[in-house]
């Protein structure tokens, strides 16, 4: 579906609403996503939460590391296609891709080879937890 939305002409609202839609159905989705997950989680246990918790303080870290380059990129890439530059604007959204693979790698390594420093950050004084939140977060 390559549908346009011109927000210069027509109904504001409507316009808006258009834009703001799929925005909201993933944030949605997001959340049942989560919500899901931790209900399986809390299945096998207080413990088993507590890991997941400490470890996905990181990944959701992680998703506001890797949208750096993503809003940059967006920002970036809407001013070049309003001033009919679609070179321009290919050439942001390839960097800022690039920029977010970059992150991606960095951060992914920082995670997998820095576990431990990681979760030791929380202090956690179980044993079973910290482990478990270091398997999770890598």
């Amino acid at each position: 579906m390559n549908k346009k939305v011109d927000l210069l002409k027509g109904h504001i609202f409507t316009s808006l609403t258009e834009l703001a839609l799929p925005i909201m159905v993933t944030a949605l989705v997001q959340m049942a996503y989560n919500l899901t997950d931790m209900a399986w989680i809390g299945i096998a246990g207080a413990s088993s939460v507590a890991a997941v918790g400490a470890g996905g303080m990181y990944v959701w870290l992680s998703q506001g590391v890797v949208a750096l380059a993503k809003m940059g990129g967006q920002v970036k890439v809407a001013h070049a296609l309003g001033g009919g530059r679609k070179e321009e604007a290919a050439q942001y959204a390839s960097g800022a891709l690039q920029l977010g693979i970059l992150f991606s790698v960095l951060y992914g390594a920082l995670c997998i080879f820095g576990a431990k420093p990681l979760i030791g950050f929380f202090g956690l004084s179980n044993r079973g937890i910290v482990e478990n939140a270091q398997i999770y977060l890598k």
